[in-house]
């Protein structure tokens, strides 16, 4: 097993409850949650004029390897809608 520690992000919508809901996508496929940090609001840097991001930090485990845990990240974030209009864009989640 691999530690990782893996940032997540949000400024769009339900921004705790996109964030929450990645986590519960990470357990349920191959990383084991250990520990978050306290989400905290920040203001976005660069792109678009946006919203402010909700983000966090998770210690997690997992045996996914490198490219197994990118493609699984990438898959979560897909299937929770996000979707890359403008570069540095606003974002329902960020892994």
């Amino acid at each position: 097993m691999a530690i990782v520690y893996l940032g997540l992000g949000s400024n769009v919508g339900d921004r705790k409850g996109y964030i929450q809901k990645a986590v519960l996508e990470l357990t349920q496929n191959g990383v084991t949650i250990e520990k978050t940090a306290k989400i905290i609001e920040t203001e976005p840097v660069g792109g678009p004029q946006q919203s402010k991001y909700f983000n966090t930090v998770a210690k997690a485990s997992t045996s996914l390897s490198v490219d197994e845990l990118f493609q699984t990240v990438k898959s979560i974030e897909k299937k929770m809608g996000r979707r890359k209009a403008v570069k540095n864009g606003p974002r329902i989640i960020d892994i």
